[in-house]
C-alpha cells in the first residue's frame, strides 16, 4: 500500500467512514455462499424487469404502437448495456482475482480506472446513439409511427447514459467482494420510483409538464442517477475505498489493458446479443405492428423466468475468480458443477411455468387481441429454451472467470449473429412457418451452441485447471 494510500484510509476512517462486511470466497461450504449471493442479485434482476414491465404498461395505456416502439429501442438499449456490461465485467473479474490474491492496493485502482473509462465511454456512445437511433428504428419498425415512438422514448435514455454504465462499473466491485444486496436495493428502490414516476411524467402534475411517451424515458433517468448515488455511497463502505485514489486522476494504460482485455469480449458479446436481437425485429416486422408489440410484451415475461441465470452467473463468476486467484482448484471446480446444477433445476422449472401460464402473464399488459396471441405464441416456443440457456450463460461465465472471453465472444457471435441469419428465415420463409418459425430458428440454435459452450468449457478447463468441468470425476 503506497504512503497516499494510507493517508486517505486514515482520512476516511477518521470520518467514521468504516469497510462493509466482505465475503471470504475461498473458504466454508460453497452452496450457502452461492444462495448468499445469488438470490439477492436474482431479486435485484426480478426489479430490473418488473421496472420493464412498468414501463411496457405504460406504453400500453398511449398505444400499440408506443410499445412497439419501446421494442424497436431494445437494440440500442443492448448497445448501451453492452457498453456497461462488458465495463463490469472486466472490472469484476479483475477485482476478483485481486482481492483473492490479497492485492486491495490493486482492486482499488482497478474500479478508479474502471470509472474513468465508464465516463469516457458514455461520451462516445450519446454520439453513436444519437447517430444510429434513427436509421435502426426506420429499418425494424413496422411503421414510421412505431419508429417515432422509439426515438421519443429512448432519446433522453441515451443522453444521460452516464448514470447507467457508471453504475454497472461500480457494482461490478461489489459484485466481486461478495456484495450483491447493493444492487438488490437499488433494483427495488428504482423501480418503485419508476411507478410512480411514469404516469407523473406522462400526464403531468402542478408544475410537472405532461410528455407523453417522453416521460417514460425521463422517468428512467431521473431512477437510475439516485441508484448511481446509492452505489457510489455502498463502495465507499467497502475496504477498497481507502485504494481509491482520484486526486491527480489520470489513466493508467497497463490496468485499463488489462480490463479491456477482460472487457472488449465480453462488451461485443452483448453486442453480438443486440444484432440477434436487430434479426429477431427485422424477421418479425413482416407481420406487422402487433406481431411487434407482442414480441416486446413475451420479452418482458420471459426475462423474468431467466432470471435466477444472472444472479447464478454473478455469484458464480465471484467463487471462481476469488478461488482461481487463491489456488484452490477444488473450490473452482464445485463452484462451477454446483451453481450449473442449480442453475438447471430452476430454469427447467422455469420453462414449465412460463409454458403453462402463458395466456395469463401476458393477459396483464391488456394488449390488443392479436397483439396478445403473438405474445402468447412466443413465450410458449421459447421456453423449451431455457436449458440450453442456462449451459450457454453459465458456461460462458465461467470462461470469463478463467479470463477466456474471447472464447464466450465467438460462441456468442456465431449464435446470435451468424446463426439467426439461417435459422430464422430457414424455418420462418422456406419451411413456411411464418412468425413461429423466427423462435423454432431460435430454439434450434440455442440448443446447437449449448453443445457447442459445453465442448468449450471443457477444453479451457482441462487446458488451464487440469480436469474437465462438466461430466464425471474431477
Amino acid at each position: 500500500m503506497t504512503d497516499q494510500a494510507i493517508s486517505v484510509k486514515d482520512a476516511k476512517l477518521s470520518l467514521g467512514i468504516s469497510p462493509l462486511a466482505q465475503l471470504n470466497l475461498t473458504s466454508g461450504p460453497i452452496a450457502p455462499l452461492i444462495l448468499r449471493m445469488a438470490i439477492p442479485t436474482s431479486v435485484g434482476y426480478f426489479f430490473t424487469v418488473i421496472y420493464n414491465v412498468v414501463d411496457t404498461y405504460w406504453a400500453t395505456k398511449i398505444s400499440d404502437e408506443a410499445v412497439a416502439g419501446l421494442g424497436v429501442s431494445f437494440p440500442i438499449y443492448l448497445m448501451m448495456l453492452a457498453l456497461a456490461m462488458g465495463l463490469g465485467m472486466g472490472t469484476t473479474v479483475l477485482v476478483s482475482h485481486q482481492v483473492g490474491a490479497k492485492n486491495e492496493a490493486g482492486a482499488g485502482e482497478t474500479l478508479v480506472q474502471a470509472l474513468l473509462l465508464a465516463g469516457i465511454a458514455s461520451l462516445g456512445l450519446v454520439a453513436i446513439g444519437l447517430f444510429l437511433m434513427p436509421s435502426v428504428f426506420a429499418l425494424l419498425a413496422p411503421t414510421t409511427e412505431v419508429a417515432q415512438a422509439g426515438l421519443t422514448y429512448f432519446t433522453p435514455i441515451i443522453l444521460f447514459n452516464f448514470f447507467f454504465v457508471a453504475m454497472f462499473a461500480l457494482n461490478s466491485s461489489l459484485n466481486a467482494v461478495g456484495d450483491t444486496v447493493a444492487f438488490s436495493i437499488v433494483s427495488i428502490a428504482t423501480t418503485f420510483l419508476n411507478m410512480a414516476l411514469d404516469p407523473l411524467f406522462i400526464y403531468g402534475w402542478g408544475p410537472v409538464p405532461a410528455m407523453g411517451l417522453a416521460g417514460i424515458g425521463w422517468a428512467t433517468v431521473v431512477s437510475q442517477a439516485l441508484g448511481l448515488v446509492f452505489i457510489f455511497y455502498r463502495v465507499s463502505q467497502t475496504t477498497l475505498w481507502a485504494h481509491m485514489i482520484f486526486r491527480g486522476l489520470r489513466m493508467q494504460w497497463n490496468v485499463i489493458k488489462q480490463i479491456l482485455n477482460q472487457g472488449v469480449p465480453s462488451g461485443i458479446n452483448m453486442g453480438a446479443i443486440s444484432v440477434g436481437f436487430i434479426l429477431m425485429l427485422y424477421f418479425v416486422k413482416p407481420h406487422g405492428t402487433p406481431a411487434t408489440a407482442g414480441f416486446t410484451a413475451g420479452l418482458r415475461i420471459e426475462q423474468m423466468a431467466l432470471l435466477p441465470a444472472f444472479g447464478l452467473n454473478t455469484a458464480m463468476m465471484a467463487l471462481v475468480g476469488q478461488n482461481t486467484g487463491a489456488q484452490q482448484l477444488d473450490r473452482v471446480l464445485s463452484s462451477f458443477r454446483q451453481t450449473l446444477s442449480l442453475g438447471l433445476i430452476i430454469l427447467t422449472l422455469g420453462g414449465v411455468l412460463i409454458f403453462a401460464f402463458a395466456p395469463q402473464l401476458v393477459s396483464f399488459f391488456g394488449l390488443s387481441g392479436e397483439s396478445e396471441e403473438k405474445a402468447v405464441t412466443y413465450l410458449r416456443i421459447v421456453a423449451f429454451e431455457y436449458p440450453a440457456l442456462c449451459f450457454i450463460s453459465l458456461g460462458g461465465g465461467f470462461m470469463q472467470a478463467l479470463k477466456h472471453p474471447r472464447v464466450t465472444m465467438v460462441i456468442t457471435i456465431m449464435r446470435l449473429s451468424l446463426m439467426p441469419m439461417i435459422a430464422m428465415p430457414f424455418f420462418a420463409t422456406y419451411l413456411g412457418y411464418g412468425f413461429e418459425g423466427v423462435w423454432y430458428g431460435v430454439l434450434f440454435g440455442s440448443f446447437l451452441f449449448a453443445i457447442v459452450t459445453i465442448l468449450a468449457v471443457n477444453y479451457v478447463s482441462r487446458k488451464d485447471l487440469g480436469f474437465q468441468a462438466i461430466g464425471f470425476g474431477r
